[in-house]
């Protein structure tokens, strides 16, 4: 298994089901760490990720400001199971860094 794989399964299993992996907010900061350590391998700056997740959550709810993705999701302001939300936002954010 590659690291990119294990990063992605990783990730789609948190996903599929968060509450296997703590509460939102838990798993919302394990993904996080998964995005670092992606950053990582592709780059010197792992700080980035917080960066490019911040900027994807303030364009997809920007009267929210600097909210976890988890106060977010709690507060209403999206339908989505929280899982499903938290696997959109990440792979938004691989599009930016796309191609490895």
């Amino acid at each position: 298994m590659t690291t990119d794989d294990f990063i992605s399964n990783r990730l789609l299993s948190m996903c599929k089901r968060p509450e296997m992996w703590g509460d939102n907010h838990a798993v919302e900061m394990q993904a996080l760490l998964l995005l670092e350590f992606d950053l990582c391998l592709r780059e010197s700056d792992p700080s980035r990720a917080r960066d490019l997740y911040l900027a994807e959550l303030l364009r997809r709810f920007p009267r929210q400001g600097n909210r976890t993705l988890a106060n977010i999701h709690a507060s209403g302001c999206s339908e989505m199971p929280f899982g499903d939300l938290l696997l959109d936002v990440h792979k938004s954010i691989q599009l930016i860094l796309s191609p490895r």
